[in-house]
């Protein structure tokens, strides 16, 4: 036991330690925000709702069958596109 809480210590020494080159920020709005050690990376900026919507469907779900509840408390309303691809929108 003792030997596994040095072992999660090193661990957590070696992870401050180690310099990342990316942050990924999740906000309130569904949204996520992405940057490098200089800017943003908009390549890499998906909304995180979005992301869920296309899991459920990996499982076979159909996502309109879902209420999307965000931390602000209100929700979100999902579209289908004329090319068949999600968005949505929120309740305010």
């Amino acid at each position: 036991m003792l030997f596994l809480l040095y072992l999660l210590r090193q661990q957590k020494k070696l992870q401050k330690n180690m310099p990342k080159n990316y942050s990924v920020f999740f906000f309130q709005n569904g949204l996520t925000a992405v940057t490098d050690t200089k800017e943003q990376v908009p390549e890499l900026q998906k909304s995180w709702l979005l992301l869920y919507v296309k899991f459920l469907e990996s499982k076979g779900f159909n996502p309109e069958e879902f209420e999307f509840n965000l931390p602000t408390g209100e929700k979100a309303y999902l579209l289908k596109t004329p090319e068949g691809s999600w968005t949505w929108r929120s309740s305010h």
